[in-house]
């Protein structure tokens, strides 16, 4: 009977240590954990506002499409309507005797600049919406390629993260005597 007692206290006695590696290695996993976790979460942080710059720099070349397109459809009623209404007041004169040879010249010019002048306000307008357009389809290459860039740092920093802490754990199997950090497994044991 003394032998099964002395067996029972040496497995117990040889178990606390398996209980408090074992314990260790749950503190550790469940810190592991908890990084990789935080480590996702701050990436989706970033990923997310990345895609939401780029999403807003969309939205903008969407919504200045749209109003290139309304610009364009009024400015062709607007020059519409100046060809009809010119075409009027030339009928007008020409049958007007009562208006001198100059004047008919003066409005002859005068409907001529008009029309000159539609015609550059328009070539206008389209170069600055091209330019805009062009300036934030930019932004939008420079927004998303940056995303990227982020995205390949972080993974070759989480890489670098999992190799330190093999290391660290390679330190710890060969039985280095740094004091261990409080962590969850050495609050229990020290408890136990």
């Amino acid at each position: 009977m003394a032998t099964a007692t002395a067996t029972r206290s040496a497995k117990k006695g040889g178990t606390h240590p398996t209980d408090e590696s074992r314990m260790q290695k749950i503190a550790d996993s469940i810190q592991s954990t908890a990084e990789k976790l935080r480590e996702r979460v701050t990436n989706g942080v970033h990923d997310s506002g990345t895609a939401a710059k780029v999403r807003s720099v969309d939205v903008t070349l969407a919504l200045i499409k749209l109003q290139r397109s309304m610009f364009d459809r009024s400015f062709k009623v607007l020059a519409r309507l100046q060809k009809y209404s010119d075409k009027l007041v030339k009928r007008h004169i020409q049958g007007a005797d009562w208006m001198p040879c100059e004047g008919k010249d003066i409005v002859k010019e005068w409907s001529s600049m008009l029309d000159d002048g539609r015609v550059e306000f328009q070539k206008t307008v389209d170069k600055s919406y091209d330019l805009l357009k062009d300036c934030l389809e930019r932004v939008r290459k420079e927004q998303a390629s940056a995303g990227k860039k982020t995205a390949v740092s972080k993974s070759a920093g989480a890489a670098k993260s999992k190799t330190a802490a093999k290391a660290k754990g390679a330190v710890k199997a060969k039985g280095a005597t740094k004091k261990k950090p409080a962590t969850v497994a050495n609050v229990a044991a020290s408890v136990m």
